[in-house]
């Protein structure tokens, strides 16, 4: 997980929300799981248009997570639950209060590879919105929009793979206390096996690719160490957080 700039909502996105609002007033005879789908029926048009410029602002990539996004493993996530809505507050339409963040490998047929994992056991490995659900997120879970720009997380090698754990010294520097790191990393499941095994294989790929480089004439190595960096780290990729530590690992000259 890593901070995320705010985007611009689609032009056409507040004047549906007003004719929202005179038909679906918040905290009112509907629940907000209809207003919602009341919005997605209604207006698809401008659905696809608010889901598009999310997934444009994130690079296609989970804001929890970071797995790479497809068809079938995608949703609207409201990082403060629709239904702490109140008449005063309209968390549904709040287009800040929106993330797009995957199934959480609930989706056996998503075509993300590594997407869905039933090992050790299936729900062990939901994570992002499906493990956060429609919990508080206050004092338990970071929001991406309010990251820092650079990692709260260190990397933990192990033989199931790499997880996170809360960088204290990177904290320090945020004014972010490390122990908020972590209820994130719990709250959203984010060190689950799936995940784990996921970064572990990105970690392998990287650090052959540094050695291969190592092996290089000197006069070769930095050219060809930079064109890595740049390859795995330009538009934020998939598993960028994970990419951005193992390279700062093993070549901390190019990762400033």
């Amino acid at each position: 997980m890593h901070r995320l700039d705010r985007p611009a909502a689609p032009e056409a996105f507040p004047e549906v929300v007003k004719d929202l609002l005179s038909a679906y007033p918040p905290a009112s005879h509907c629940t907000e799981n209809e207003r919602w789908e009341a919005f997605r029926n209604d207006h698809q048009d401008v659905f696809l248009d608010l889901r598009t410029a999310l997934e444009q602002n994130q690079d296609g990539t989970c804001a929890y997570c970071e797995i790479k996004l497809g068809d079938t493993n995608r949703q609207i996530e409201h990082f403060i639950p629709k239904r702490f809505t109140t008449a005063d507050n309209d968390l549904t339409f709040d287009f800040s209060n929106m993330l797009l963040c995957c199934v959480g490998g609930t989706n056996p047929h998503s075509r993300v590879p590594g997407a869905f994992s039933n090992t050790p056991s299936a729900r062990a490995n939901h994570s992002c919105g499906e493990k956060k659900g429609d919990k508080d997120p206050f004092g338990r879970c970071l929001n991406p929009y309010c990251l820092p720009s650079f990692p709260l997380f260190r990397l933990v090698l192990n033989d199931n793979g790499i997880s996170f754990a809360s960088d204290k010294k990177a904290c320090q520097r945020a004014s972010i206390d490390p122990d908020r790191v972590q209820r994130t990393l719990d709250f959203l499941n984010l060190n689950c096996p799936r995940l784990n095994k996921r970064r572990g294989a990105v970690w392998e790929i990287l650090e052959q690719e540094v050695a291969d480089a190592k092996n290089l004439l000197p006069d070769e190595q930095s050219a060809e160490l930079a064109s890595i960096a740049k390859a795995h780290l330009q538009d934020n990729p998939a598993f960028y957080t994970t990419k951005l530590l193992c390279l700062a690992d093993t070549m901390p000259h190019i990762i400033p």
